[in-house]
């Protein structure tokens, strides 16, 4: 799998499972001793389940990679379809969109592209990590002018899992990971932006090299016009 790919598949599924695991961030949300109030967790629910509830889902997707010698950004649309079984995703550089379940990936057309390549990072892999980090972790919120900013920090092992899922490259390098953090932010009763951010260091012999993995998914778009191919479709749920 190209590398461009597996980070449109990594950032789609994390996106997804954020979404996909409600019901288990609203329960702790709102019980958390010291994380947020009931309401705001009342607040995330709903926000949640608006999100979820969206068909097509579609998010404009920012990544930033700067791990030593390995440093990009890339830009990109990305799309969730239900379909009767599993959703179907789509991602879009700009030159035609690149569609995939968590068996197999296929073109507009309807053509597999690969089978073995697609089961690399599957769906359920990814739901468990977030799942974690929600059962785990204690999230705080900042309401500022109707602004809902809820912070989760992560743990050493969450963060290494998520930067491997988003840049799978980077793992080829000794990194030590110091910080990292997912950010949600609700407007209007709505999520309108995901963010991941994760810092750390490489060891470069005489000094620390700071190492940059991230990634940033707008929502604002809630009313996408975007069409599932019947040949997708097709071809997908075989």
């Amino acid at each position: 799998m190209s590398k461009r790919s597996k980070i449109i598949l990594a950032v789609i599924l994390c996106a997804i499972a954020v979404i996909s695991i409600g019901v288990i961030a609203f329960v702790f949300c709102a019980g958390a001793d010291d994380g947020v109030s009931l309401f705001e967790g009342l607040v995330l629910g709903s926000a949640i389940s608006e999100l979820d509830s969206r068909d097509p889902l579609e998010a404009d997707v920012t990544v930033s990679v700067d791990v030593f010698s390995l440093k990009f950004d890339h830009d990109l649309k990305m799309y969730r379809f239900k379909t009767e079984n599993e959703p179907i995703f789509a991602a879009d550089y700009g030159l035609g969109k690149t569609y995939f379940n968590s068996k197999l990936s296929c073109d507009e057309k309807g053509n597999i592209v690969s089978e073995k390549e697609a089961r690399e990072l599957s769906l359920g892999e990814m739901l468990g990590a977030v799942a974690y980090l929600y059962e785990k972790g204690s999230p705080t919120c900042d309401v500022k002018k109707g602004i809902y900013t809820y912070r989760l920090a992560l743990d050493r092992a969450a963060m290494q899992e998520i930067a491997y899922y988003i840049a799978p490259e980077a793992e080829e390098y000794n990194i030590s990971f110091t910080s990292g953090t997912l950010i949600a932010t609700v407007s209007d009763s709505k999520i309108v932006k995901l963010k991941i951010v994760i810092g750390g260091s490489v060891d470069a012999y005489i000094t620390d090299i700071p190492v940059h993995i991230g990634a940033e998914l707008d929502f604002n778009n809630d009313r996408s016009t975007a069409i599932l191919p019947k040949s997708v479709k097709d071809a997908l749920s075989e």
